[in-house]
Formats: C-alpha cells, structure tokens, sequence
C-alpha cells in the first residue's frame, strides 16, 4: 500500500502524536486538552483541528502510521511460510514502540488497537471462517503483547516469538 505523504502535514502529525504520548506519560489521557497538546507540540490549535476532529483520531492515526511501518519492515516476508519470523518481527517492532502501548493501556485505550486491527481484518478475510481465524489470532496477540509490555518487556522478542509459536504450534511451527 502506497501512501501519500506531504512532508509539512507528515511532521506536523508526527509533532502531534508526540506530543499527545508525551503527555500521556505525564497526566491522564482525560485531563489532556486540545490546548495542550499544541502547545507541547509547537502548533497552532488551526493546524490541529485541520488535522484531527479528536484525541482518539490521533491515536488512530499514529496507529496507522506504525502499521505502515511494519508493513514495510515485514514486506520481503511471505506471511504464511515465514510465520515465526513475522512474529517474531512483530514483537521486535511493538517493543520499539512499548511507551506508546504502556500510555494507551494506562489510558485503558488498548481496545482502540484491537479496533484499529479488527476493522482491516475485515477488509482481507475473504470467507467467514478467515475472518474468525484472524480475529482469534490477532486477539490473542493483542492480548499478550500487551500483557508482555504491562509486565515490563522482561522477555526477548525471540523468547515472545517462541512462547506464541509454542501456544499455536499447530498454526505456527517453530523454525527446526
């Protein structure tokens, strides 16, 4: 998926995503105001409301944005053959990422990932049982990803990698 990308509307969104995690580290997601986040962002609240209509919209985006990342880490990976190394990619890509799911899960915001991920899944199954099967997956991953950096990220990537592929063996082998 190519995406257009205006290099001004790129960094002033990147500014404004920055801005809004940073300040979810620093109070709750609630008591964080429009006011606040361009302020902190260094923008005018003109160029954040022609941006986004709502803190969620951020998230969502940012959201997307990363996804995008990890679309193009993983692209060179064929999805069915190389499954551990798309977890294992997975892992590697979320744990740079670990302040941004800590803030939303603080936030009790970590179902606007789920929701993020269920409605693309709905775009790729093309049959109801695909669909199940993804939404079983992916909830999972969810679950334990989160789970993984709530608990402070103590094992590796690889040992993430190796604990999902060993829960799903039969969908997922390890590599011999």
């Amino acid at each position: 998926m190519k995406k257009e990308r205006n290099p001004a509307n790129v960094f002033a969104k990147d500014c404004i995503a920055t801005a809004l995690i940073k300040l979810m580290q620093q109070k709750k997601y609630e008591d964080i105001t429009i006011t606040d986040i361009a302020q902190t962002a260094g923008v005018s609240r003109v160029t954040y409301y022609r941006n986004y209509k709502s803190k969620e919209e951020i998230i969502t985006h940012h959201m997307d944005e990363l996804g995008y990342q990890f679309e193009q880490e993983t692209k060179h990976l064929d999805r069915l053959k190389d499954r551990y190394a798309c977890v294992l990619a997975f892992f590697r890509h979320w744990i740079k990422h670990s302040e941004f799911l800590l803030c939303l899960s603080e936030a009790k915001l970590s179902y606007v990932m789920l929701e993020h991920i269920n409605k693309s899944i709905s775009v790729v199954a093309t049959t109801p049982k695909k669909k199940y099967e993804a939404c079983y997956f992916v909830g999972s991953m969810h679950n334990i990803l989160f789970e993984w950096i709530k608990d402070g990220m103590k094992e590796s990537p690889e040992e993430m990698a190796a604990i999902f592929c060993e829960l799903y063996r039969v969908a997922l082998p390890l590599p011999e």
